[in-house]
């Protein structure tokens, strides 16, 4: 038995329990589309990176937004079968249950986003302070925390990039001599692959910047 077939058993009993009948070939293409894969034949032909490995992952962030695209090539798939929350629910619940994945579970459909609103500011706000602290030590202003602005993604065969670009405005402190109270910062978070395209380890992060000059004019 593999992973891929266990899930399409799975997502078959899944169906039945709720009245409706699911093919086994579209089982096998949904649960593709789960783990980033455009058709099953293109899961199968994976080598690098293949779904037997997913145990050592540490991040699953299913590939909703395939399997929503999925949905609507197979006009003939059961209602039950075509609610994409329903379905990654039931994967995830069951890779957990048989002991295939044990990590963490991100459900995203925009991980650029994600990484900017939700993952930096809840667990890397003093990772990035600590990495900026040489920029902070030039001016003479304290900082309370980042401001993140825009998020830009890139991916590649071995994983995913995410940048994020942000600010760090400070109080001045107004017995020193004024130096900058503003630090303009680019943070970065390198998801390296593991099992299909979905399955990741956990995240480097690192950020640098430099402090904002434009308050002085040349004179």
């Amino acid at each position: 038995m593999t992973i891929h077939k266990d899930c399409a058993d799975h997502l078959r009993q899944f169906v039945s329990a709720a009245g409706a009948t699911l093919r086994a070939g579209h089982a096998h293409e949904l649960v593709a589309a789960f783990f980033g894969y455009g058709t099953g034949a293109a899961l199968r032909a994976e080598s690098s990176y293949s779904i037997a490995q997913l145990s050592e992952a540490d991040i699953l962030i299913p590939d909703a937004e395939t399997l929503h695209q999925r949905t609507q090539d197979m006009p003939e798939l059961p209602d039950e079968a075509r609610d994409v929350d329903s379905v990654v629910t039931a994967l995830c619940d069951f890779l957990r249950t048989q002991g295939h994945f044990s990590g963490e579970v991100w459900r995203t459909e925009d991980l650029a986003e994600y990484v900017k609103d939700d993952y930096l500011p809840t667990h890397h706000m003093l990772t990035i302070m600590d990495e900026l602290a040489g920029e902070m030590a030039e001016t003479n202003a304290s900082f309370d925390g980042p401001d993140f602005d825009e998020a830009t993604i890139e991916s590649d065969e071995d994983g995913v990039k995410v940048t994020v670009t942000g600010v760090l405005e400070g109080d001045t402190d107004l017995d020193r001599p004024f130096s900058g109270d503003k630090i303009d910062f680019t943070c970065e978070v390198a998801f390296d692959r593991v099992a299909g395209r979905v399955a990741f380890r956990r995240p480097d992060v690192s950020a640098g910047g430099s402090v904002d000059d434009s308050y002085y004019d040349g004179d």
